[in-house]
Parts: C-alpha cells; sequence; structure tokens
C-alpha cells in the first residue's frame, strides 16, 4: 500500500514538473515574442512618422507650385505631374509603406530639380531684365528744321546831343536776343524781322515798313539780318520809336523769321 503511494506520488510530482517546464518554455516564448512585436511596432511607427514627414514635406512642395502657378511661371508638364501625383495620394492606402517611401522620394527628387531649374531661370532672366534696363536712353527732343533763338533781352535808350542834351522819352529800344545753332538747318544768310506793339496795341513802325505774301501782310517795327553757321550766335539792333506812340507801359516784343514767330517778350517802360 506504501509502495503504491509512492509511485502515485512520483508520478504526480513528475507531471508538476513537466507542467512548470512546460509553462515556463511557454512564458519565455511569450516574452520573445512580446519583445520581437515591440521592435517591430517601433520600426514600423518610425516608418510611419517617416511617411508622414515626407506628406508633408510634399504638401509644402506642392503649396509652393501652387503660388508659383498663381503668376504663370510653372509649366503645363509640371502641374500635370502632380496632378497624377495626386491620383498616387488618392490611393495612397493601397499601396504598400516601401512602395509609397519610393514614389515620394522619386516626386521629391523631381520637384527639387525643378526648384533649382526654376531658381537659375529666375536669376537668367534678372540679369537679362538689368542689361536691358541699361540700354535704356533718356528721352532726347530731335531738333526741327526751324530756326528758334533764346535769352531775348530789351532796353530803352535816350540819345543825348548838343541839340537836345535831355531827352524825357526814349528814342529807342536796343534788343538782343540767341540764334540757336542747329545742324538740320542750312547755312547762309538769314532775316528776322521785329515787331513792337505799345500800351495802345498800336505797332511801331517809324518807316511803315511791311512785307507781304499772299493775303498776308506783316507790318514790322526794324530788320536785322545775320550769317549763320549752325553755331549759336548773339544778334543786336536797335528800333527807332515813334514820339506820338512812345508811351509809358508794357510793350509786346514779336520776333519772325519770314511769317514765323520765333520768339516773344516785353519791355517795360517807366
Amino acid at each position: 500500500m506504501a509502495t503504491k503511494t509512492n509511485n502515485i506520488l512520483r508520478v504526480s510530482i513528475f507531471f508538476l514538473a513537466l507542467i512548470c517546464l512546460i509553462t515556463s518554455v511557454y512564458i519565455y516564448k511569450s516574452q520573445e515574442s512580446f519583445e520581437k512585436f515591440k521592435e517591430k511596432s517601433k520600426v514600423e511607427n518610425q516608418l510611419k512618422q517617416n511617411h508622414l514627414d515626407e506628406i508633408l514635406n510634399k504638401y509644402d512642395s506642392l503649396s509652393a507650385i501652387s503660388k508659383l502657378q498663381n503668376v504663370g511661371v510653372v509649366s503645363s508638364s509640371v502641374l500635370k505631374e502632380h496632378k497624377s501625383t495626386n491620383k498616387f495620394y488618392q490611393n495612397l492606402g493601397l499601396q504598400s509603406i516601401d512602395k509609397q517611401t519610393a514614389i515620394l522620394k522619386s516626386i521629391i527628387k523631381k520637384d527639387k530639380e525643378q526648384i533649382v531649374f526654376l531658381e537659375k531661370k529666375i536669376i537668367l532672366e534678372e540679369s537679362t531684365l538689368g542689361k536691358l534696363e541699361s540700354l535704356k536712353q533718356p528721352h532726347i527732343n530731335t531738333k526741327n528744321n526751324k530756326l528758334s533763338i533764346s535769352n531775348i533781352t530789351s532796353r530803352g535808350v535816350k540819345i543825348v546831343s548838343d541839340k537836345s542834351p535831355i531827352n524825357k522819352k526814349i528814342q529807342e529800344i536796343r534788343i538782343c536776343f540767341t540764334l540757336e545753332g542747329n545742324e538740320l538747318i542750312k547755312k547762309g544768310e538769314k532775316q528776322f524781322f521785329i515787331e513792337i506793339v505799345n500800351p495802345n496795341k498800336e505797332i511801331i513802325s517809324s518807316q511803315a515798313t511791311f512785307i507781304e505774301l499772299k493775303d498776308v501782310k506783316l507790318v514790322y517795327s526794324a530788320k536785322v539780318s545775320a550769317s549763320y553757321n549752325q553755331k549759336d550766335i548773339d544778334i543786336c539792333t536797335y528800333v527807332d520809336l515813334e514820339k506820338n506812340k512812345t508811351i509809358k507801359g508794357k510793350y509786346q516784343i514779336n520776333i519772325y523769321n519770314d511769317f514765323s514767330k520765333i520768339g516773344t517778350s516785353v519791355f517795360e517802360y517807366n
């Protein structure tokens, strides 16, 4: 009876030890599997994070391309490429992480190449713009083929003589002006007619001189000639006044070449 009891005890201890061994092996295997699962999860999480970062970078790239599109810089081929990329995003969940990563890297590489190309293009266009700006010339007024004068001056002159040592009124007006040089006008003798109008709107013409062409008649006060050599010339002359038309006030002085008025000035007699 005691032997049978000992055998049962031995068998029980053996099975108990066996169960403990199996349990220990199972726990060890489970722990090892858990550690592998943790490592795999960590790697997958890192891959997903990298994938998310690339998506965000791609989004920034697409935003930049969209801004460039608004100012008409991006070519149609680039836009077409990014439309195909959008299709990729629509099917993003159907691709493996490795494949998605490879495609994104390829697209990002092309975008970077496009950005480099655009930067070079901008530098070249700015350089060309600078050259064009440097070629601009200030606007130059082209001279016409008509005579022109400047610097018109005038002053009253009193003539002193033994017969009339003191004159209250001026007897002449001295008029000077500069005939401007112009290489478009032929050299030669040029005639200028001076017209003086007193404050009463009367033309002073002591010798009643005039020139007439068809229906046009010009009464003038004095005439002066000059030899023109296409360079600036200073010209002066004296105009005799009519005593009954010489009054105080403002006198209008007009200078003509033929029938064309080329200058005007005002003389004030006080």
